[in-house]
């Protein structure tokens, strides 16, 4: 598993090395971000380039978040738990499954500019 380290200098930010790293490494499937000052706002610039073929994104903040940051991350992981819950006792139909992947596509068609 390739790793690599770089800081935010110049021109050289997120967005511009994750656009990078994308385009050339097309077997990514796992993305640890350490990123000292997070927003949501910030997300948005790469969230469309982060492909289904990644397994997995985590993202530790180190410095600061803003409120709208966090209160997004607590509803995501409250989501996610009660997800899990449901699945555990009634697992997902097929059929259930291919809906919710479209429901997921408009929000995100509906969240573009």
């Amino acid at each position: 598993m390739k790793k690599s380290f770089f800081t935010n200098q110049d021109e050289n930010t997120l967005e511009n090395k994750i656009n990078h790293l994308l385009q050339n490494d097309k077997n990514i499937e796992f993305l640890d971000f350490l990123i000292g000052y997070f927003r949501i706002t910030g997300f948005s610039k790469i969230a469309d380039r982060l492909k289904p073929e990644i397994k997995m994104i985590r993202i530790l903040i180190g410095i600061s978040t803003d409120r709208n940051t966090y209160d997004a991350s607590e509803l995501i992981k409250r989501f996610s738990n009660e997800q899990i819950a449901q699945y555990k006792e009634h697992p997902v139909l097929e059929e259930d499954y291919e809906n919710f992947i479209s429901m997921k596509e408009l929000i995100q068609d509906k969240m573009k500019p």
